[in-house]
C-alpha cells in the first residue's frame, strides 16, 4: 500500500479530480486529501458492493497500518456521495464484489 497526495497529479489551483478504480475484492491505495481551500466530495461508484473508508492517520497510511473507518454510508450497491469539509483526511474505495469506482473532487469555493 502507498499514499497519494490529492492535488500532486496535475490538478489546477481551483480544481482537482482523481478517479481511482479497484477489481473485484480490491481495496484501494489511500488518497490523502490535504487541508486547504478546495471543497471536496467523494462519490463511490459500485459494480457489485463497495464502500469508502476515511482515516485520519496520515503517518498510519504512509506505512500501511491505518485502520480505516467505513464512512457514512456504509456498503452501497448504488452510487453514493459525501462531501466532507477540511482535509488532512485519507480516504480509499473497498471492493467487497465487483468492480468499483472512487471519485474525488476539489473545486474552489
Amino acid at each position: 500500500m502507498s499514499m497519494i497526495i490529492i492535488g500532486s497529479l496535475g490538478g489546477s489551483k481551483n480544481d482537482d479530480r482523481q478517479v481511482v478504480e479497484v477489481a473485484d475484492g480490491i481495496t484501494s491505495d489511500w488518497y490523502l486529501i490535504p487541508q486547504g481551500t478546495l471543497q471536496t466530495s467523494v462519490e463511490c461508484i459500485p459494480a457489485g458492493t463497495a464502500k469508502v473508508q476515511y482515516s485520519s492517520d496520515i503517518e498510519g497510511a504512509k506505512a500501511g497500518s491505518a485502520v480505516g473507518i467505513d464512512w457514512p454510508a456504509d456498503s452501497v450497491t448504488a452510487p453514493a456521495m459525501l462531501n466532507i469539509n477540511g482535509g488532512n483526511i485519507c480516504v480509499r474505495v473497498v471492493s467487497a464484489t465487483g468492480a468499483a469506482k472512487m471519485i474525488i473532487n476539489r473545486t474552489k469555493a
